[in-house]
């Protein structure tokens, strides 16, 4: 199997259970219909697709070249948030087409938009109300070695003020039996100032990807999504977002990739430690085997 990008794909034994979350959807579909000829008149549009994730994968690295494309309509914000916050999701679907332009038709060429939630991919609620809320969307996956998108992550956290501990320490500190957030998102509270902190980030879980995957492959065909590693992005941006164009009915357009920065590549205080590494590729290895089986290819992590 050779590295590269592929569209997600499930194993024979789950086949049932996929046509039976479909056959649901469809029916969710039909109600969501209902909903959007009663709001005709509101602003915006549903997304023709989401970047569900993966946080630290190069998200905005990716939405950021899709902006210089003629034809693609940012909407108001790269990270929305509406799957994954109680508080948002409560606003209903209007609140969300409004966070998007309406699409023009231009030299008979449908305008695409769309918006970049990594946290997506990790909730545990998300996948279901987007099959609920959009499901003709496509969905593109970026996924990163998970040793590198730990440490990158507890060093961006660290940047922010958002985590005290040393990435030693938070690692093992999420081994010790810390309540998993990512069933339900709700291991976020609001300090004093009213901001939303996470107790804790959770950077081992968040890359068990098979299990998210699955997830979302209940309500989404394999059609819909687009599975990207990101190493072959960083070495490749201008070849892999040619992909992503088509995928979500762009037509092919030269991204000027020279103009924008890759936040995934800076450098860091202090390097991961040798032996740290060497614990999290026993850590990742049995998850990272059944993603690679998952997906029929070696990520080569």
């Amino acid at each position: 199997m050779e590295c590269g990008l592929t569209r997600g794909s499930l194993p024979q034994e789950e086949v049932q259970q996929l046509e039976a979350e479909l056959a649901r959807a469809k029916r969710e579909a039909a109600d969501l219909r209902r909903t959007l000829r009663s709001s005709a008149g509101t602003r915006g549009a549903v997304p023709d697709f989401i970047i569900i994730g993966a946080q630290r994968c190069g998200t905005t690295y990716l939405y950021d070249l899709l902006r210089r494309h003629p034809y693609f309509k940012p909407a108001e914000r790269k990270e929305l948030h509406f799957f994954d916050r109680d508080a948002n999701y409560a606003k209903g679907l209007s609140w969300y087409m409004s966070q998007f332009p309406q699409p023009d038709i231009r030299n008979g060429q449908k305008e695409i938009t769309g918006e970049a939630t990594p946290y997506y991919l990790c909730h545990g609620l998300a996948p279901q109300r987007a099959a609920r809320m959009v499901p003709g969307a496509k969905l593109v996956v970026m996924l990163r070695n998970p040793i590198d998108r730990a440490y990158s992550g507890h060093m961006h956290h660290s940047r922010r003020g958002e985590e005290s501990l040393s990435f030693d320490d938070a690692i093992a500190a999420e081994r010790q039996g810390e309540p998993n957030p990512l069933d339900t998102g709700q291991a976020v509270a609001d300090d004093a100032r009213g901001r939303r902190v996470r107790r804790h980030h959770f950077h081992l879980a968040r890359g068990i990807y098979v299990h998210q995957l699955r997830e979302w492959q209940k309500y989404f065909s394999s059609d819909q999504i687009l599975v990207i590693r990101s190493e072959d992005f960083f070495a490749n941006p201008g070849v892999v977002a040619r992909d992503v164009q088509r995928f979500v009915g762009l037509p092919d357009h030269d991204l000027d990739t020279a103009s924008v920065r890759n936040r995934n590549l800076g450098t860091y205080k202090e390097a991961m430690a040798p032996a740290t590494r060497k614990r999290l590729e026993a850590y990742f290895a049995p998850y990272n085997k059944e993603l690679f089986h998952h997906l029929g290819r070696d990520l080569c992590w």
